[in-house]
């Protein structure tokens, strides 16, 4: 590991996670932020890899002046921990489930109203809509009651835009586990 070598009186506290190219570390001051860059720059020489300053942010608390950090703003970019930083496309902090659902709701219409098979707008509906569920809740879990709700709203479009048919028995439940 590139950090192994790092003598033990800098010691770094930080929590690190990292998928392919994307790293994010978690930090307790400035100091931490600092030898975080100063090894990340010590890598890039000896790998040829290096920061896309454009695209790397410090997220600061909002009690910690930006000031204190200004060494290294010209770095990186800096900015508020209230800002919801995103990794991985996912939100960090908290998450807006009743947009995004209001957004699914709007992409099932859209998927039934397509002159497509049956077969084809299940496999629009299991492959987009439940997938983005699932995956997002394992991330941050959605209500149980929004989910219900929700659950509610897609049986009655499914139900408007693809009639069930009668005597043909459903039991949606899309709380995985």
């Amino acid at each position: 590991m590139f950090f192994d070598h790092i003598p033990s009186s800098h010691s770094i506290t930080a929590k690190v996670l990292a998928y392919a190219d994307d790293i994010i570390t978690f930090n307790h001051n400035t100091v931490d932020t600092s030898l975080v860059l100063s090894h990340s720059r010590d890598f890039g020489n000896l790998s040829g890899c290096y920061l896309n300053h454009s695209k790397t942010t410090c997220y600061l608390h909002p009690s910690i002046p930006r000031s204190s950090i200004y060494f290294i703003s010209e770095e990186i970019q800096i900015a508020s921990l209230l800002a919801n930083p995103i990794y991985l496309g996912m939100p960090l902090l908290h998450y807006d489930w009743e947009s995004k659902l209001f957004s699914l709701s709007k992409k099932l219409k859209k998927i039934l109203f397509m002159d497509l098979p049956l077969t084809m707008r299940s496999m629009g509906i299991n492959t987009y809509i439940y997938s983005t569920i699932y995956f997002i809740d394992q991330h941050h879990p959605i209500p149980d009651a929004l989910l219900t709700e929700y659950s509610e709203k897609f049986l009655a479009t499914l139900n408007t835009y693809s009639p069930i048919p009668f005597g043909f028995e459903t039991n949606f439940n899309l709380k995985y586990g």
